[in-house]
């Protein structure tokens, strides 16, 4: 199978709906680059930016111990706080 790396294609085919590998366990399916050349001239171009790894990645930690939510906010350094015992990071 031949798919630009940015192609719906590799979500669909995952077992864990993610557009990069592992796609399944067990699966054997992996991505490599290959050039023009190897594709040949019918083969789709990539047209859009890959996304971030775990771009759309959201947790909702409550935190109620505050020993443990200032050792927490200590242990991850500046970019994170907790509002009414939620972490969250300060740069939303």
């Amino acid at each position: 199978m031949i798919a630009p790396l940015n192609s719906p294609i590799w979500s669909m085919i995952s077992g864990f709906g993610l557009p990069y590998p592992p796609f399944d366990y067990n699966s054997g399916m992996w991505v490599r680059q290959l050039s023009e050349r190897q594709v040949g001239k019918k083969a789709p171009k990539q047209t859009k930016e890959l996304p971030k790894f775990n771009e759309s990645l959201k947790s909702e930690a409550i935190i109620r111990d505050p020993r443990l939510r200032r050792q927490l906010l200590k242990d991850l350094g500046p970019g994170y706080e907790t509002k009414k015992g939620v972490l969250t990071t300060t740069e939303d």
